[in-house]
């Protein structure tokens, strides 16, 4: 049975009107979680799951997409940039703040792999969230860039280079965001094309693109070096055979939160959003969400 209803919202972020959309759940002040999907991704690669489980869970839902994807307003299309992203979930918590028959004091920010790092940055700056789930977060541009083949640091720095001579004259000049190993993408590990084409509706796999820009902004993301400011309970979940996020980042990144909860699956990055894995993953953070009220005792 089906608890909740779902709202098709718009919201102002930095003059743009991003699409979202809320989850509201029938009983009133119930807290809500805020959702960041991943790179280059849109809220319909493999949220809904997630968001049912969530406010059949009595949780109200917040999702969006960032200035530039799906229907969102943005100057550039399918630009990831972590500056613009963060700007962009900032702007949500505001918007939430103003939603009536939500606990607004517990917002509880979830993020997927690119959106993992955002959450966890955020959480990092702002003292009134109230819990954190990252999935296979991101947490160490240095670390992704160094766990690449060379051959990718040079194409992406070329590609990279193409792409700002492109802007000089408000152009993109835009790379795959996934690919197959033997073809060039933003990622191209193994399990990277499969993995990340079945979170993908069939009427959107012609969306396998962003803005090549992304090769200079990547390894200066480094949220690795703020997280010992968070102050509010993180549940953490990697995976251990992830090709994307080095587990070794990973692990320097436990290291420095406080109020941790940790979690690691024998599985890749992309196994985590359905099948064994996603029963796996759901039943740890609803676990989590459902014993957050007692961590603050």
């Amino acid at each position: 049975m089906i608890n909740y209803s779902i709202e098709y919202l718009y919201f102002n972020s930095n003059q743009f009107q991003l699409e979202a959309k809320l989850y509201r759940v029938k009983e009133k002040d119930r807290p809500i979680i805020l959702m960041a999907h991943g790179f280059a991704a849109e809220m319909d690669y493999g949220l809904y799951p997630f968001a049912h489980e969530f406010a059949q869970l009595n949780f109200n839902v917040f999702m969006f997409n960032y200035r530039g994807f799906g229907n969102s307003e943005g100057k550039v299309k399918h630009l990831v940039d972590h500056r613009k992203h963060i700007e962009d979930i900032q702007n949500a918590i505001k918007f939430i703040g103003y939603l009536k028959n939500i606990n607004t004091n517990k917002i509880i920010l979830w993020g997927s792999s690119y959106g993992g790092g955002h959450v966890l940055t955020i959480a990092a700056k702002n003292k009134k969230i109230y819990a954190v789930i990252a999935q296979v977060p991101f947490v160490d541009g240095i670390a992704t860039i160094l766990n690449l083949p060379v051959k990718n640091l040079f194409l992406g720095t070329f590609y990279g280079i193409l792409d700002i001579i492109y802007n000089l004259f408000n152009k993109t000049y835009y790379i795959p965001v996934v690919s197959t190993p033997d073809k060039f993408a933003a990622m191209n590990t193994y399990d990277s094309y499969d993995g990340y084409i079945k979170l993908v509706p069939e009427n959107k796999r012609n969306h396998n693109y962003c803005a090549a820009r992304i090769s200079f902004t990547l390894p200066f993301y480094r949220p690795i070096k703020i997280v010992h400011k968070i102050q509010c309970p993180v549940l953490l979940i990697a995976a251990e055979k992830d090709s994307l996020i080095p587990l070794k980042a990973i692990e320097k990144t436990i290291s420095r939160i406080k109020h941790l909860y940790y979690k690691i699956l024998p599985c890749g990055h992309f196994d985590i959003y359905n099948g064994y894995y996603f029963n796996e993953n759901i039943k740890i953070q609803k676990e989590f969400l459902n014993k957050i009220d007692s961590l603050f005792v």
